[in-house]
């Protein structure tokens, strides 16, 4: 590929500066194709859909409650009890077909290492001042503003 952009550039290897530029063609590619390898990855789990019956599943839902919810056991996989870390409803699965997997692993990555951050979201403002807003669902709709710049 280097050696056809090259071509098609008219970059000719008698340039004083030929080993430079080709040097930088080539950061320049491998970083085209690292992102264009991303955004299949990404995308790859966005038409992963969440599935109750995976047990690697079920365990990434788990780890985000523990980390945003600690010591508070839930009742059950369909529970209304996810409305309290922003689900829209008694099943995250609703939630998080729009953006499938790449949603529930984003989610997790913010409540696990960033996890005072993600509680004072989750908290949100105690003054009420600020307006505050669902944390999960706010969150996928973050992972799917992400995605969507990233393919621009």
């Amino acid at each position: 590929t280097l050696d056809v952009v090259i071509g098609m550039k008219r970059i000719y290897p008698a340039r004083k500066d030929f080993g430079r530029v080709k040097s930088n063609l080539r950061v320049c590619l491998d970083n085209i194709q690292r992102v264009n390898q991303l955004i299949e990855a990404t995308s790859a789990l966005t038409r992963t859909s969440f599935d109750h019956s995976d047990p690697d599943h079920q365990h990434r839902l788990d780890r985000l409650w523990e980390a945003l919810r600690p010591g508070v056991r839930r009742s059950g996989m369909r529970t209304k009890e996810w409305t309290e870390i922003g689900f829209q409803g008694v099943d995250p699965a609703t939630d998080l077909r729009g953006m499938g997997m790449l949603a529930l692993h984003d989610l997790c990555y913010l409540a696990q290492h960033y996890e005072r951050e993600a509680r004072t979201m989750l908290a949100g403002d105690p003054t009420g001042s600020i307006p505050s807003y669902p944390f999960a669902i706010t969150g996928i709709n973050m992972t799917s503003l992400t995605l969507q710049l990233l393919r621009e």
